[in-house]
């Protein structure tokens, strides 16, 4: 039997919730809870599509995460 060592070379965490209060869900909340930089903070874009759906990217740590209605995906890429 041979063990082979693999990369994961992006991780996708979905997850659905019964209740999210969206108006806490800000860019500035995020930039916060995340310790961004300045500099990350330029490089960091939030949309927010409707009250429902929000995605927020963080281009340098190659992360976003997207709010969908009661569910919250996670992407790294890093």
């Amino acid at each position: 039997m041979e063990t082979k060592c693999l990369v994961i070379d992006q991780l996708n965490i979905t997850t659905v919730m019964g209740e999210i209060d969206y108006s806490s869900i800000t860019a500035e909340t995020l930039r916060d809870v995340f310790k961004l930089s300045k500099d990350e903070i330029k490089d960091s874009p939030f949309l927010e599509i409707s009250p429902t759906q929000k995605i927020f990217v963080i281009s340098g740590k190659q992360k976003e995460f997207m709010i969908d209605g009661k569910r919250l995906r996670v992407s790294d890429k890093s």
